[in-house]
């Protein structure tokens, strides 16, 4: 995660933000442990209260972000799913993630690909489930079989 948009949540309400601490699992890459917090739009995901900004690119990413926020509004968060609220796009996080090929990442070779992900209400309501209607599939594959086969008997007789 890093650059603009590394790290955004929906926090509900108001809140204080404690120490950042930045941590990078492959060798070479260099958080910077004190990104900026600039709420604002993110790439298309809505507006985000808490949006943390790492100073540079690719080189200052960090593989993990911790954090801790402290309810300054009033609103009781008496559950995890009542810290974060949706925004106006229905998503309480969002990150600017890097993909970086293992083995050989490095600060040299680049990431592979780059982009914004975010979504994902803690309260919002189950995915739908779709079943499919295999033994009805089936049993039409069989009658068409069948048929076939009818009809070829009686062009041989």
């Amino acid at each position: 995660m890093g650059d603009g948009g590394t790290a955004d949540l929906s926090v509900n309400g108001t809140y204080t933000l404690g120490p950042v601490t930045e941590t990078n699992s492959i060798a070479g890459f260099t958080p910077d442990n004190s990104p900026a917090n600039s709420p604002g739009n993110v790439n298309g995901l809505g507006f985000f209260n808490l949006s943390l900004n790492n100073f540079d690119g690719f080189h200052d990413t960090a593989t993990k972000i911790t954090f801790t926020l402290t309810n300054t509004s009033g609103i009781p968060w008496l559950t995890d799913a009542d810290v974060l609220a949706p925004n106006g796009h229905d998503a309480v996080a969002a990150v600017h993630a890097f993909a970086c090929v293992q083995p050989g990442c490095s600060t040299d070779s680049g990431a592979f690909v780059t982009g914004y992900g975010g979504g994902g209400t803690p309260n919002g309501p189950p995915p739908v489930e779709l079943s499919v209607p295999e033994p009805q599939t089936l049993a039409l594959l069989g009658l068409g079989l069948v048929s076939l086969m009818l009809g070829r008997r009686q062009r041989m007789a």
